[in-house]
């Protein structure tokens, strides 16, 4: 089995889960603006660009350029362009024609788990939200107070807080010069 430097590269990358690993799953181009320029390039991850994915994942599962077309908002020579820059990409063929069936390279199916781990991966990024919710979130906050506070205040807090925020862990810590500098950091 052939493996070119290329997916070395691409299984290192989404094994680690970069923050670049954010494909926009809702089918749109990802376009980033050159620092100081205004000029706009499409973006590219070790040369990939990461939309690709989406594509490979549709034709995957489809085995129709024309089906995945339709399903991605693409026009069929679109998702072929794209079909030919993934196979120059990991140089193979990935998808062969038998009559009117497209099948897999062996090459192909092992990619499958790991483009679709990194979809998955983008999606559970894209979908956290920025709002917190107490009775779901799985949190530990540090808090520095005095005794006389814990007594007089944290307490009561953290007797409501255990109610509506079942699995939220409070840590109190008393003032000093080291709890000072882990809170910084």
């Amino acid at each position: 089995m052939k493996e070119s430097a290329n997916l070395q590269r691409f299984a290192s990358t989404c094994n680690g889960l970069h923050p670049i690993d954010l494909i926009n799953r809702s089918r749109k181009s990802v376009y980033v603006p050159e620092r100081g320029t205004g000029t706009i390039h499409r973006m590219r991850f070790k040369g990939l660009d990461l939309n690709l994915l989406v594509a490979f994942d549709a034709l995957v599962e489809l085995r129709s350029v024309s089906r995945t077309g339709e399903r991605l908002g693409l026009s069929q020579p679109a998702v072929s362009a794209a079909l030919a820059r993934l196979r120059e990409y990991f140089d193979d063929e990935l998808m062969v024609v038998d009559g009117k069936r497209m099948h897999l390279t062996p090459f192909a199916q092992t990619l499958i788990p790991r483009v679709r781990a990194c979809l998955d991966a983008a999606d559970s990024v894209v979908a956290t939200s920025a709002t917190f919710d107490p009775s779901t979130a799985i949190r530990t906050f540090r808090i520095i107070s005095s005794d006389y506070v814990l007594a007089a205040v944290l307490a009561q807090v953290a007797r409501q807080l255990a109610s509506i925020a079942p699995r939220v862990r409070l840590e109190f810590v008393l003032p000093d010069e080291p709890a000072t500098e882990r809170f910084v950091r």
